[in-house]
């Protein structure tokens, strides 16, 4: 009995490494905020997107897969170089 208790009072061990070879790990996925496509893997690169309540300022970077987010960088680039022109 007193070994139950010993036993009960430690943390758990980690899974063998029989276990953890029979499941492999998923690579990460993440839905792209501006098309909705899943993807595997990392996202390509995040929005940016930053709003207020009051006093307190929020900020959200939403996931993008690479096309989105070319296509949002260059979009950026273009009102950048468009204001440019106008004030000089």
């Amino acid at each position: 009995m007193a070994v139950t208790a010993e036993l009960a009072d430690q943390p758990p061990t980690a899974p063998s490494a029989e276990t953890a070879q029979a499941e492999p790990a998923r690579p990460p996925s993440f839905e792209c905020d501006l098309c909705g496509e899943t993807f595997e893997g990392p996202a390509f690169g995040s929005g940016l997107l930053l709003w207020t309540r009051g006093d307190e300022v929020r900020a959200e970077e939403p996931p993008l897969c690479e096309e989105c987010a070319q296509r949002v960088g260059m979009g950026a680039l273009a009102k950048w170089a468009l204001e440019d022109e106008e004030e000089g």
